[in-house]
């Protein structure tokens, strides 16, 4: 995750569907923010359980931009995402 300018930061969870809904939520997400002008980045990851319905479950990263209050301005990228689900038997 990247994040430019003034107040920006950068935010990834992640949602489940299918057999299992659980809604997105940044509870568990990654996260930078620095609440200033200038630029970072930083590799992140993050373990969570969750026990799922068994059948077909979509599992589906979601991303945002995160400004302080009243504040505008400043840019996220992200790359080389990716999310692991491990079966940790039924």
């Amino acid at each position: 995750m990247e994040k430019s300018g003034d107040n920006a930061g950068a935010v990834a969870s992640m949602a489940i569907s299918g057999a299992t809904t659980t809604a997105v939520t940044d509870n568990w997400a990654v996260s930078i923010n620095f609440p200033s002008a200038i630029s970072a980045r930083g590799q992140c990851s993050y373990v969570s359980y969750h026990t799922v319905t068994a059948g077909s479950n979509t599992f589906t990263m979601n991303f945002k931009m995160q400004t302080a209050s009243g504040l505008t301005g400043g840019a996220v990228k992200f790359s080389n995402r990716q999310i692991t689900v491990i079966d940790l038997g039924s």
